[in-house]
């Protein structure tokens, strides 16, 4: 799940309806699709297979209880391990990681600074996001 929560934070998309949550990702990156769709099999949800769309790869899934946690925030609280706090680093380099330089991108300056907390709880060295 915490790959899930770290790819969809970088670059997906939640929509909260009142029956149901959707969670959309969109890609160049087929890979990166793939994986995701893997990752959501994975956890017992069942998403639509990646297909080519304009472009890009594209994979949704509808979850409501994922939704909810990442649009309220809570998915902070699944990320009490080692493990789960890699998964979601993981996840949201795949999305938002550059390979060019050492570094990463996203609007959310907040969630740049839970980003950055998280790899200092693994002993990375981050500078200040920016």
């Amino acid at each position: 799940m915490a790959y899930l929560l770290g790819a969809t934070l970088s670059d997906g998309h939640v929509y909260i309806h009142p029956e149901m949550g959707r969670i959309r990702l969109e890609a160049k990156d087929r890979e990166f699709v793939e994986e995701f769709y893997v990752k959501a099999k994975e956890a017992g949800l069942k998403p639509a297979k990646p297909r080519p769309v304009r472009g890009k790869w594209y994979v949704q899934l509808y979850s409501k209880h994922l939704a909810y946690l990442i649009k309220s925030g809570q998915w902070r609280q699944l990320l009490q391990t080692i493990e789960d706090k890699k998964a979601f680093l993981r996840g949201f380099f795949d999305g938002d990681g550059i390979a060019l330089v050492p570094g990463y991108a996203n609007t959310d300056l907040k969630l740049l600074e839970e980003v950055s907390n998280l790899l200092r709880d693994l002993g990375i060295r981050t500078s200040p996001p920016v």
